[in-house]
């Protein structure tokens, strides 16, 4: 698979977690500069669909979730980021599915490491969105969408782009088939 070429992935065997690996880009120097940002991101089923965040003119599809801010604990990190990008005012935690570790392209040093934590949450009430600056620029929509249509689109965005910034979407395309196997069998 073309897409996952350059990709090293290493699976926690041992870890009690559902998730617990790292990604890393094979064509990234891992002893240059390293930026490190602790993520947390929701995952919110519906049957055979997920919801995804993505921007408005284009197919390349995300789980909604972000950065944590300082002071903020994990569970109040993911609030607020679903509250931004998808409206969320009632979420339920249900579980921490665990983390990933990503090492991929840097735009702002060689290497960016996010460190992804995922949750499977329930959705009871949406309301607005607050979308951040960068995400009204992008014109951030969400919607929940078949899981393999997702999984393909992004499959296909990368494929024809061959951009840095798709680094993200391919690291989802790993983890939307772990979320797959795990919950929609």
């Amino acid at each position: 698979m073309k897409y996952l070429d350059n990709l090293l992935i290493k699976e926690n065997k041992n870890s009690s977690l559902k998730i617990d690996m790292e990604i890393i880009d094979k064509t990234i120097d891992l002893s240059k500069d390293v930026d490190s940002r602790i993520v947390v991101r929701g995952i919110v089923l519906i049957e055979n669909k997920i919801l995804v965040v993505y921007p408005k003119n284009s197919k390349v599809y995300g789980t909604p979730g972000g950065g944590v801010d300082e002071g903020e604990s994990f569970e109040q990190a993911l609030r607020r980021e679903l509250n931004e990008e998808v409206g969320a005012t009632n979420v339920v935690v249900k579980e921490y599915i665990g983390n990933v570790n990503v090492y991929r392209k840097g735009k702002y040093s060689s290497v960016f490491n996010p460190i992804h934590h995922y949750y499977l949450v329930d959705i009871l009430e949406f309301g607005d969105k607050n979308l951040v600056d960068y995400e009204l620029e992008l014109e951030l929509e969400c919607d929940f969408l078949d899981i393999d249509y997702v999984i393909n689109e992004n499959m296909k965005s990368i494929i024809k782009a061959e951009e840095q910034c798709l680094d993200f979407y391919r690291n989802q395309i790993v983890i939307l088939k772990i979320i797959k196997e795990l919950y929609m069998r």
